[in-house]
């Protein structure tokens, strides 16, 4: 059988140097260390989790508290149309308007940029 060797053998042998066994000449202050950083682990592993759920309410409340204050100073006012809107017959007119003169035979007087949702835009001549 071929031997296969071990991909970390220090830490592997750091592990093995942490785990709790009977040996006499292992210190008690180096299995007070060993069970101080599994307390650690312990307790940023539950208390990551627990941290971040606190934080987000915490941030839940303030912005809650902002958007009640924002909201108690609002007030209705009454909305007073200053003109009728045009009615969709005429918006199409005056765009079949616009483009007759666009397209009308003459000399150019200015150029304009005219988008369509449907195409990329063009410049378009316009006649006096």
């Amino acid at each position: 059988m071929r031997h296969v060797a071990e991909p970390y053998p220090r830490r592997r042998a750091w592990l093995r140097g942490l785990w709790p066994d009977r040996n006499p000449l292992r210190r008690s202050s180096d299995r007070l260390a060993a069970a101080i950083v599994a307390a650690a682990l312990v307790t940023f592993l539950v208390g990551a989790p627990i941290a971040a759920l606190g934080a987000g309410w915490w941030a839940q409340a303030a912005a809650s508290q902002v958007a009640r204050a924002q909201h108690a100073s609002w007030r209705q006012v009454p909305a007073v149309l200053v003109a009728g809107a045009p009615s969709a017959r005429a918006r199409v007119r005056k765009a079949r308007r616009s483009m007759r003169e666009a397209t009308r035979p003459g000399p150019l007087s200015s150029t304009e940029s005219f988008a369509s949702p449907c195409r990329r835009p063009r410049a378009i001549a316009r006649r006096p």
